[in-house]
Formats: C-alpha cells, sequence, structure tokens
C-alpha cells in the first residue's frame, strides 16, 4: 500500500522578468530517487519445440528482476501579457530518455540455468532524449462570474527514436500537436473546462531499421 519506488520529487521557481511577464523553470526527479529501479518479478519462458528433449520440460518458471533508468525532466515556460487581455505563453519540455535506451532482465531459477537460459538478457528500446516545445495565448481570467474563457496552444515534439531504431516495442516518431480549451466559471470557486488535443505523426520510413524480422 505504501512505497517509495514511485515517489517523485518536483522543484520549481518563478522569476518575474517585467511587469506581465514570469519565466518559471521545473525539474521533476525520476520515480523512487535512485538513477536505477529494480521490479522483482516472475519468469514464464516457452520453449520452442526443436530445442526441448522427450524428458524436457516446455515451459520454465522462475523469479526476475528487472532493472530499469527511468527519465527526469525539465520544463521551462515564459508568460507576457498582450493586449485585449490575452496572456502569450511559450514553453519547452527535456526529457532525459536516453536512460531508456535499454533494460536489463535477469532471471533466478533452479530449472534455468541447466536448461541453457541466459541469467542476464538486455531488451533494447533505442530510446533517446526528446524535446517538445509550443506556444499559444488563453483569455485572462478576471475573476468575474459567470465568464467563459478560451485558449489554444500549437508545438512539435521531436522523436524519442531514430527510424532506424523503430520496432514494434518502441513507435515514437516526431509529431505536431493542436489544443484547444475552453472554461466557464459558474459560481466562485467552481470552474467546468473542456479541452481537446490533436498529434500528428508524420510517416516514418523503416526500411534500414535495425530490428529488421528478417534478421531475427
Amino acid at each position: 500500500l505504501l512505497s517509495t519506488s514511485n515517489l517523485r520529487v518536483n522543484i520549481g521557481v518563478a522569476y518575474q522578468l517585467a511587469r506581465d511577464m514570469w519565466l518559471a523553470v521545473g525539474y521533476h526527479t525520476p520515480p523512487g530517487f535512485s538513477v536505477q529501479t529494480e521490479l522483482a518479478g516472475k519468469v514464464n519462458i516457452q520453449r520452442a519445440p526443436r530445442d526441448v528433449a522427450r524428458d524436457e520440460l516446455l515451459s520454465l518458471e522462475g523469479d526476475s528482476v528487472v532493472e530499469i533508468q527511468f527519465p527526469a525532466s525539465v520544463d521551462v515556460e515564459l508568460r507576457a501579457r498582450l493586449p485585449h487581455q490575452l496572456d502569450l505563453h511559450v514553453a519547452g519540455r527535456w526529457e532525459d530518455l536516453s536512460r531508456l535506451r535499454g533494460y536489463d532482465v535477469r532471471t533466478y531459477g533452479t530449472t534455468l540455468r541447466p536448461n541453457g537460459i541466459p541469467e542476464w538478457t538486455e531488451r533494447p528500446r533505442g530510446m533517446h532524449d526528446s524535446f517538445a516545445g509550443w506556444a499559444g495565448v488563453e483569455q485572462v481570467d478576471s475573476g468575474g462570474l459567470p465568464q467563459l474563457l478560451f485558449g489554444g496552444r500549437v508545438g512539435f515534439e521531436t522523436s524519442t527514436v531514430n527510424a532506424s531504431r523503430t520496432s514494434p516495442m518502441t513507435i515514437a516518431p516526431a509529431s505536431l500537436t493542436l489544443d484547444l480549451g475552453a472554461q466557464r466559471r459558474i459560481a466562485r470557486g467552481v470552474i467546468v473546462q473542456l479541452s481537446y488535443g490533436l498529434q500528428y505523426f508524420p510517416t516514418v520510413n523503416v526500411g534500414n531499421s535495425a530490428f529488421d524480422p528478417n534478421d531475427r
């Protein structure tokens, strides 16, 4: 019920550059406060029939530990007042996804080693650091009742895996985003908000992928 493995710390600071202009920076630690996280569980290995003799088991079970490095991230945003009671928002996010370039799977069990099951396997993901940026405007909330406000933004996000490293496990090309939102204040402290976003992923050519099934 209680665990620190998913606990994160968010540290932020905001600085006023000028009247109605603010710059904010936030840092988000990986879950668990450690560079590497261990996830324990069970493993079930289905062996190929051609590799199994008549007196051997087709299915093997044991214990496993996955050692994985979760990413940290940094957010930066600039907010400035525009004419006609509008606020400009320009922001970006960097995410340390290169930590997820791959992860280790370690297996343990009395039936695994005698049957040639490796104790350590590296599962590649091929990820690299990503950066996202967006800019938009929204109406200023004056606190009046009732009040209907609108806002919107456009943005982009770089790929988190190169086309040559794209695999069925990791599909994350570059993308473009469009977000729209509206909110209505119906009472003091009561706001109804609705938002909707679209994300477009251009076609990715994986003809030279490092995970070609023909190489399996």
